[in-house]
């Protein structure tokens, strides 16, 4: 995916409603150019949605850009992580029903 592709994304309301709070902490710098970028392009999205779009987008270059053995390794990992979380809101749904 290209900047225009990203930029282009901007435009579009965010609708992902899955999310998992963290902290996350980013150089002055960096923050002051999220901050600008918001100002300049994300007028309907938070500079946490410019995050997740950048994020998801290098994240899914990187991914696509690994070799055969080292995507399979991740494939595992990932499959992984969403089933414990799976597991994990399943435990707390039914923590919540009783």
């Amino acid at each position: 995916m290209n900047v225009t592709d990203v930029l282009k994304k901007l435009e579009l309301p965010n609708r992902d409603n899955e999310r998992s709070q963290i902290t996350l902490r980013l150089s002055f710098n960096e923050y002051a150019r999220l901050h600008a970028l918001k100002e300049t392009y994300g007028n309907n999205h938070s500079v946490n949605d410019l995050i997740n779009l950048l994020l998801k987008e290098s994240l899914d270059e990187v991914i696509n850009a690994l070799e055969s053995d080292w995507k399979d390794s991740f494939n595992t990992s990932y499959k992984a992580i969403l089933e414990k979380k799976s597991d994990d809101d399943s435990k707390l749904k039914e923590g919540n029903a009783e």
